[in-house]
């Protein structure tokens, strides 16, 4: 019988704070163990507040290009084979 090869999974995505669905549920899956899988997190941090989250502001523009560069980062030091981003909830109506 052959050994198990331990799957590498980047994850891309907000753990609390805040606290809200999305975030607890990025922070459950980094923090829980998993058989065989090897996970690598890059926290995304736009907002601290929840009222905060969707919303458009200046200071969060830096932070895209930090992200892209830990990516980038983690890329080449780990060599992750599956790439996890869960994509943002729905935009409120204007």
């Amino acid at each position: 019988m052959m050994p198990r090869k331990s799957v590498k999974v980047l994850v891309v995505g907000q753990t609390p704070p805040p606290f809200h669905g999305q975030a607890i549920m990025i922070d459950m899956l980094v923090k829980g163990p998993l058989a065989d899988v090897s996970l690598h997190h890059v926290r995304m941090a736009f907002s601290d507040k929840i009222d905060l989250v969707g919303k458009l502001q200046v200071s969060k523009i830096p932070h895209v290009f930090s992200l892209i560069l830990q990516i980038v980062w983690m890329k080449v030091r780990f060599n992750p084979t599956v790439l996890y981003y869960p994509p943002a909830g729905l935009i409120k109506s204007l």
